[in-house]
């Protein structure tokens, strides 16, 4: 995968690295190239380029920019939406099919006991929708890490399987970690086969095998 932007002389990430650091320490170019991610990642246009294979890809559908690590939410929005197509595809899958039929026959009837014993006549329509179904049971995952770095891990882990996200993109997480549980979060991310860029508005000390590109603060770049 390669991350590049028009104004950059080299690409911020190349094909043969799975992570990196760029650090911006001019603070209008730093939150300049911050917000521009950003509004890719909203589908308003920008001039980051990522590819794969010599292939664009939408930043929009495979990108997570993070801007604040300690608000990751394995439960967020997006991911439970996924969670329920998957789960109600699984209700309507052959081997439980029949399950899911009776299940939906007995909740209508049941709506139907409950009007006839109400002082109103009331519309209900027979075909039960599994996702609002799940939604209204609170299904959602179940949190049990202990620590900051297993959170972001589960985070990456269910964002990348379910959204299919290739690359995570972290503001100033250097801020939060140390070395050892960089590394660690690293390791976690290469298993899962996504790339990730620490975006970081000052130098710190150098990681193994840590690609960094540098915009220090005269605008000067340093590879």
């Amino acid at each position: 995968m390669k991350l590049a932007h028009v104004d950059l002389e080299q690409p911020i990430v190349t094909n043969s690295s799975c992570y990196c650091e760029w650090v911006i320490e001019a603070p209008e170019l730093f939150s300049k190239y911050v917000q521009e991610l950003l509004m890719q990642q909203r589908q308003k246009g920008g001039n980051f380029v990522l590819s794969e294979a010599d292939k664009i890809l939408d930043i929009s559908k495979v990108a997570d920019i993070i801007v604040n690590p300690l608000a990751v939410d394995i439960n967020d929005k997006k991911v439970l939406n996924k969670l329920y197509l998957l789960m109600n595809d699984m209700a309507f899958s052959e081997d439980i099919y029949m399950q899911t039929q009776q299940i939906m026959q007995r909740i209508y009837e049941y709506i139907l006991d409950i009007e006839q014993r109400s002082d109103y006549v009331l519309s209900i329509d027979e075909t039960i929708d599994i996702n609002m179904l799940l939604k209204a049971a609170g299904v959602k995952f179940e949190v049990y890490e202990e620590n900051f770095v297993d959170t972001l891990s589960r985070y990456i882990q269910l964002v990348s399987k379910l959204l299919h996200i290739k690359l995570f993109v972290f503001i100033n997480l250097r801020s939060f970690l140390n070395e050892k549980q960089l590394t660690c979060l690293i390791q976690d991310a290469m298993y899962q086969n996504v790339e990730v860029i620490m975006i970081e508005n000052q130098q710190r000390t150098c990681i193994d095998n840590m690609k960094s590109y540098i915009i220090d603060k005269d605008n000067c770049l340093i590879f």
